[in-house]
Protein backbone atom coordinates (compact mmCIF):
# COMPACT_ATOMS: atom_id res chain seq x y z
CA UNK A 1 0.00 0.00 0.00
CA UNK A 2 1.19 3.30 -0.87
CA UNK A 3 2.29 5.89 1.95
CA UNK A 4 1.82 9.22 2.26
CA UNK A 5 5.69 11.44 2.45
CA UNK A 6 6.73 11.75 5.85
CA UNK A 7 6.41 15.57 7.20
CA UNK A 8 9.52 17.31 6.54
CA UNK A 9 12.44 17.23 9.06
CA UNK A 10 15.59 18.84 9.85
CA UNK A 11 17.06 21.28 7.55
CA UNK A 12 14.52 20.60 4.66
CA UNK A 13 11.60 21.61 7.74
CA UNK A 14 13.37 25.02 8.33
CA UNK A 15 13.64 25.85 5.13
CA UNK A 16 10.44 25.04 4.13
CA UNK A 17 9.15 27.27 7.98
CA UNK A 18 11.20 30.58 6.51
CA UNK A 19 9.66 30.19 3.25
CA UNK A 20 6.70 28.09 2.87
CA UNK A 21 6.74 28.50 -0.94
CA UNK A 22 9.18 25.64 -1.06
CA UNK A 23 6.80 23.17 -0.14
CA UNK A 24 4.80 24.12 -3.32
CA UNK A 25 5.51 21.57 -5.90
CA UNK A 26 4.97 22.74 -9.31
CA UNK A 27 4.37 19.99 -11.84
CA UNK A 28 6.39 19.60 -15.00
CA UNK A 29 3.86 19.06 -18.00
CA UNK A 30 5.52 15.67 -18.53
CA UNK A 31 4.81 14.52 -15.19
CA UNK A 32 1.70 16.11 -14.31
CA UNK A 33 -1.20 14.62 -13.16
CA UNK A 34 -5.12 15.93 -13.34
CA UNK A 35 -7.43 16.04 -10.86
CA UNK A 36 -11.01 17.48 -10.90
CA UNK A 37 -13.72 18.67 -8.20
CA UNK A 38 -16.68 20.42 -7.60
CA UNK A 39 -16.92 23.70 -5.83
CA UNK A 40 -19.54 25.51 -4.24
CA UNK A 41 -20.90 28.32 -6.36
CA UNK A 42 -19.24 30.78 -2.86
CA UNK A 43 -15.85 29.20 -2.56
CA UNK A 44 -15.20 29.60 -6.39
CA UNK A 45 -16.41 33.35 -6.10
CA UNK A 46 -13.92 33.76 -4.07
CA UNK A 47 -11.10 32.14 -5.23
CA UNK A 48 -12.02 33.95 -8.08
CA UNK A 49 -11.92 36.97 -6.33
CA UNK A 50 -8.62 36.20 -4.33
CA UNK A 51 -6.82 36.46 -7.61
CA UNK A 52 -7.31 40.18 -8.03
CA UNK A 53 -6.41 40.66 -4.99
CA UNK A 54 -2.92 39.03 -5.12
CA UNK A 55 -2.86 36.89 -8.50
CA UNK A 56 -2.61 33.78 -7.28
CA UNK A 57 -5.36 31.57 -9.66
CA UNK A 58 -7.26 28.93 -8.66
CA UNK A 59 -5.09 26.25 -8.94
CA UNK A 60 -1.84 27.94 -7.58
CA UNK A 61 -3.86 28.22 -4.47
CA UNK A 62 -5.06 25.16 -4.32
CA UNK A 63 -1.30 23.83 -4.63
CA UNK A 64 -0.21 26.10 -1.78
CA UNK A 65 -2.90 24.34 0.05
CA UNK A 66 -1.80 21.10 -0.62
CA UNK A 67 1.51 21.71 0.47
CA UNK A 68 0.39 23.09 3.83
CA UNK A 69 -1.45 19.60 4.00
CA UNK A 70 1.36 17.48 2.87
CA UNK A 71 3.95 19.40 5.46
CA UNK A 72 2.49 20.63 8.36
CA UNK A 73 0.67 17.78 10.90
CA UNK A 74 -1.59 20.05 12.45
CA UNK A 75 -3.15 21.16 9.39
CA UNK A 76 -3.34 17.65 7.72
CA UNK A 77 -5.20 15.92 10.91
CA UNK A 78 -7.84 19.00 10.89
CA UNK A 79 -7.86 18.75 6.93
CA UNK A 80 -8.33 15.21 7.28
CA UNK A 81 -10.91 15.69 10.23
CA UNK A 82 -13.28 17.35 8.11
CA UNK A 83 -12.67 15.43 4.62
CA UNK A 84 -13.89 12.23 6.26
CA UNK A 85 -17.81 13.72 6.79
CA UNK A 86 -17.96 15.33 3.80
CA UNK A 87 -19.78 14.10 1.09
CA UNK A 88 -18.09 12.97 -1.92
CA UNK A 89 -19.12 15.18 -4.92
CA UNK A 90 -22.01 17.83 -5.21
CA UNK A 91 -25.76 17.18 -3.78
CA UNK A 92 -28.84 16.92 -5.98
CA UNK A 93 -31.20 19.30 -5.60
CA UNK A 94 -34.01 18.11 -3.74
CA UNK A 95 -37.59 19.95 -4.05
CA UNK A 96 -37.52 22.69 -1.58
CA UNK A 97 -33.60 22.88 -1.16
CA UNK A 98 -31.39 25.02 -2.69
Amino acid sequence: MAELIPYPEGEEAERIKRDPAAAVRVPTTEAAKRTGFYLHEDDHRDLTFAKTIDGADANTRVRAMIAYWRTNKQFREAVNRVASGMPRGPRKNQAGQP
